[in-house]
């Protein structure tokens, strides 16, 4: 059984449309936000 779920990274194409998608349809919180240069 899994006790805790320590980290999850998702890169997208869409900032706002992902975050939509992850809060208000599966209910998840945004923790931390952050962008890269490196993101492609």
């Amino acid at each position: 059984m899994i006790k805790r779920y320590l980290h999850t990274l998702f890169r997208v194409s869409d900032m706002e449309e992902s975050i939509h998608f992850y809060t208000k349809i599966l209910c998840m919180k945004v923790l931390e936000q952050k962008t890269s240069r490196w993101a492609g």
